[in-house]
């Protein structure tokens, strides 16, 4: 398209402004922004970087001239439209212009859809590309042009008569041209208006009295309003008695030509609903005085009912846990109470069935022995339980002391093994250690280290059946030290491993066959996490279990 084509696009789209279009095309009109870009395709036919921009480019998409020309197309396309632009762009030959819709992303991020009138033509023998985005700014210029041609046609038909025929000619081609684009234009208004009727968002215009002017299909099923309704409403018919107030001061503040982004207020349906709506809004001024303003909403009434019941389920969750937390408290202290209480008549009671157990041991199959045995054997037992209390009430109330010091682990380890290879072979069981020369240097308390190792090769043993197999291996792995108690029993399901370790849990085979609390486990759980590490279980049923334990190497 030449350059006089291009002054007479502008003349139309000045012409389709007229003071008698529609309301809001007019407002449409009167607020865009249309940019030019100026580039030069590569080799492969894309886009290429631009050459020039116009001073509306630099507003619009809040780039500097100098930013825009480091940049293409391609750079201010959105991503999800990138794929899109070879079709579009590659519809143009020499001399045919291309319009296309696409979404351009401004500096700030912000995403505009925008219409690009895209023309392809020969500068210099080379190729160049102009895209002209929605832009009307030489209008005035054109209207000059046109009137400045008239009066030379107007000179010409008096001082030529026989040049009139040729005048005529020109004139109505110029009329056909007019007559095509402003069907144009009228089909492209039909689009935009179909546009804004269909849009899922809230779009309303009001004038300076807060009378409705214009809504669009949104707006009117989400209010409940028909069309015929809307003329006799002010917009403080729909605004609810809770933002009112507030409605009112926004309004004075657009009227002055501050725009309002993000605002938020309540209105009110036809039958009486609360609708919650966001959005921006802004007004439109004709000669320095306001005549209308323009608002584009969003329902997000059903966001802020979920809030509020998060919020209330937040609430509810927290007094529970508070709840939780005394009941908790409550129990720990009365484990302490109890534990104590049945301490002090314990500990006399073990020194004496010990004194009696010693009296006896060389009569190992006289009544008194077995007596003295078992009354300290319980003893002891009964001791261990309180102890297990103890130490999970401590854990649950954070008053557990971990005395961790950097440690070779290995001299632990063959302790406890030697101690359970001895009860293995009791049992008909083999229990076997696979333990590297050295080991690296870990932050432990010894004897709680030990206590773990204990539980969880006892649990293997009372698991396993006679003639099995289990096995204890240490091994470093990166800057942990694994410890793994694997053992050839029954194994878990996958209900029972999801509660192994919970305090008073017992599965159903060590109840069965084993006196406890269901302690041991959980404790042994704690100790290792308070290490910084980790204790789990890999197990299917029938088919044996692996505990492994992971802590935290130190560099020395």
């Amino acid at each position: 398209m030449s350059i006089d084509e291009l002054k007479l696009d502008s003349m139309i789209w000045d012409d389709a402004r007229r003071p008698n279009s529609d309301e809001w095309f007019s407002v449409l009109f009167d607020n865009a922004n249309d940019a030019i870009f100026i580039h030069t395709p590569n080799e492969e036919g894309r886009a290429g970087k631009f050459t020039e921009v116009n001073l509306v480019a630099c507003q619009t998409f809040g780039y500097t001239r100098q930013e825009l020309l480091n940049m293409s197309a391609v750079d201010l396309t959105l991503k999800s439209k990138i794929d899109d632009i070879p079709a579009q762009r590659g519809a143009f030959r020499i001399g045919k212009k291309v319009v296309f819709e696409t979404t351009y992303v401004a500096k700030d991020s912000t995403q505009i859809p925008v219409e690009i009138s895209t023309h392809l033509f020969k500068l210099n023998g080379r190729s160049t590309v102009i895209d002209i985005v929605r832009d009307i700014t030489e209008r005035k210029h054109v209207e000059y042009q046109i009137q400045k041609t008239s009066s030379v046609m107007e000179a010409l038909v008096e001082k030529r008569t026989s040049d009139l025929q040729y005048v005529n000619e020109k004139l109505e081609a110029q009329i056909v041209e007019r007559q095509r684009i402003e069907k144009a234009l009228m089909e492209s208004e039909e689009s935009l208006k179909d546009l804004l009727e269909n849009a899922n968002d809230l779009i309303q215009i009001v004038d300076t009295n807060g009378r409705f002017t214009y809504v669009n299909r949104s707006w009117r099923e989400t209010l409940g309003y028909k069309p015929e309704e809307i003329s006799g409403l002010s917009y403080m018919d729909i605004v609810h008695p809770e933002s009112r107030k507030d409605c009112i001061n926004r309004f004075g503040k657009l009227l002055t030509g501050e725009p309002l982004t993000r605002m938020e207020a309540a209105f009110i349906t036809k039958d009486g609903n609360k609708v919650i709506v966001n959005g921006s809004a802004n007004c439109r001024f004709v000669e320095g005085k306001p005549v209308a303003i323009r608002a584009i909403l969003r329902d997000i009434t059903r966001r802020r009912n979920i809030e509020a019941e998060l919020t209330e389920l937040y609430k509810s969750e927290k007094r529970e846990r508070e709840e939780l937390q005394k009941e908790s408290k409550a129990r720990s202290n009365f484990i302490k109470v109890l534990a104590h209480e049945l301490r002090t008549p314990l500990t006399p009671l073990i020194a004496s069935a010990g004194l009696l157990e010693e009296m006896f041991q060389f009569k190992p199959k006289a009544m008194e022995y077995r007596l003295s045995h078992v009354l300290h054997s319980g003893a002891q037992n009964l001791s261990r339980r309180l102890n297990e209390l103890l130490d999970l009430a401590r854990f649950e109330s954070g008053n557990m002391n971990i005395h961790a010091r950097a440690c070779d682990p290995k001299p632990s380890i063959l302790k406890v093994y030697a101690e359970f290879v001895v009860k293995a072979a009791k049992h008909e069981q083999t229990l076997l250690l696979e333990m590297p020369d050295r080991l690296p240097t870990i932050v432990a308390d010894k004897p709680r280290l030990e206590r773990v190792l204990s539980n969880l090769i006892s649990n293997a043993i009372r698991f396993s059946k006679e003639k099995e197999k289990i096995h204890v291996r240490v091994k470093r792995k990166e800057n942990e030290l694994i410890i793994d108690v694997q053992h050839q029993g029954e194994g878990f399901s996958p209900e029972e491993q999801a509660r192994i370790f919970e305090a008073y849990h017992r599965v159903e085979q060590d109840r069965q066959k084993f006196p406890g609390l269901g302690l041991e486990l959980a404790i042994s759980k704690q100790i290792v996490e308070a290490h910084n590490g980790t204790l789990t279980l890999t197990s299917e049923k029938e088919n044996g279990s692996t505990f492994t334990m992971s802590l935290p190497i130190t560099e020395i």
